[in-house]
């Protein structure tokens, strides 16, 4: 475990080290003080001992540490960042969403995003080592104005902003005050928004809770509002049936449905081939899953829609992928007579064979 002191043997002062079970392609990045003597330490934990090699190299800050080199976002994007060379420019705004008192940001790099339509964007941090700031402006360098800004624009809670075509959207991740940097994973997405065209309507339901199922652990205990939602098996071979709740669904009772579908964030990366069956739960209005109503147990939709997930379709951590069209579940519930329009679902995901390989790790989504 490298470590990075400086001072004298028996006065050192501690800079940084590397964290125990650091991946192998990790790096300790250390910003030198010129005249300044480190020294650099190297030891073996738990009475472990072996070879190591030892590189030590001049590294730069990011390519857009400054706002003048902001780097183009298309739409979607996904970017990786490390901001810990990052610098703070004596002329970056100060976000509101920033720490109350000074320094409120540290360690800046910059994107631009420029639309060629009205619409909504979603901007979402995976991964993050640091404490970040992800805040949006408009305007020119010196004169630019905040239009949103978050400190939890997660997958569950991301960054909405409405954009309008032809405007330059400026987009700054920064490190929460005095931060010492770290790295993250940058999304950025369409968010659409509902609308109808001649008695043909769209809707977008997001919902970041209500949903329940299986953990892929010992015992497979059923859970609620996770962080992840498994499909697959569990360890010990058990099908796991998930459910997806949606409250407020405007459709009116009788519509025709065209098309429906689930849009997801991927935990992976994972590369197992899946046998999934899509299904409704038959009821007017989807009661909250709780102990003893689990997805597993709910009352299901006679129709339903195969979901074949081969082996070979790779699922990117933090990327996004959309299940087939299952529109005949939707369909058969809002034909109940006991739908009405603002009323919940729930959509069931389970297992109809086996994983490839027998033994696949379950999917988090």
């Amino acid at each position: 475990m490298p470590a990075v002191w400086t001072g004298t043997y028996d006065n050192l002062n501690f800079i940084d080290c590397m964290p125990l079970f650091t991946p192998e392609a990790e790096t300790l990045i250390v910003q030198l003080i010129a005249d300044t003597t480190y020294h650099i330490e190297v030891a073996a934990l738990f009475g472990l001992a072996g070879e190591l090699v030892l590189a030590i190299d001049e590294v730069q800050p990011p390519p857009n540490d400054d706002f003048d080199d902001a780097i183009p976002m298309p739409l979607p994007s996904r970017f990786d960042i490390d901001n810990r060379l990052a610098t703070t420019a004596a002329d970056d705004p100060s976000p509101s969403c920033g720490a109350g008192s000074t320094p409120q940001q540290s360690k800046s790099v910059w994107f631009q995003y420029s639309p060629t339509d009205d619409h909504t964007i979603a901007l979402v941090q995976n991964f993050s080592s640091l404490s970040p700031v992800v805040v949006v402006y408009i305007g020119a360098r010196g004169s630019l104005t905040e239009v949103g800004c978050s400190t939890t624009a997660s997958v569950y809670d991301p960054l909405l902003v409405d954009v309008s075509a032809g405007q330059t959207y400026w987009i700054e991740v920064t490190d929460y005050d005095d931060g010492l940097g770290g790295k993250m994973q940058l999304l950025l997405r369409d968010f659409p928004r509902s609308s109808c065209v001649d008695g043909q309507c769209t809707f977008y339901v997001q919902q970041n809770r209500d949903d329940a199922g299986p953990a892929p652990i010992s015992g497979c205990p059923e859970g609620l509002d996770r962080n992840e939602v498994y499909l697959g098996q569990c360890d010990d071979g058990t099908w796991i049936t998930s459910g997806f709740r949606f409250t407020g669904i405007p459709i009116p009772q009788g519509s025709t449905i065209d098309s429906a579908y689930l849009e997801f964030v991927t935990g992976g990366p994972y590369t197992v081939g899946l046998d999934l069956s899509i299904i409704g739960e038959d009821a007017g209005d989807a009661a909250p899953f709780s102990e003893g109503n689990w997805p597993s147990q709910r009352i299901q939709t006679t129709s339903s829609q195969s979901w074949v997930i081969p082996r070979d379709q790779l699922w990117n951590a933090g990327g996004s992928d959309q299940t087939p069209d299952f529109s005949p579940v939707i369909q058969e519930i809002v034909d109940r007579g006991d739908w009405s329009s603002g009323n919940a679902l729930a959509v069931l995901v389970s297992n109809a064979g086996p994983t490839d390989p027998p033994d696949g790790d379950p999917i988090p989504v």
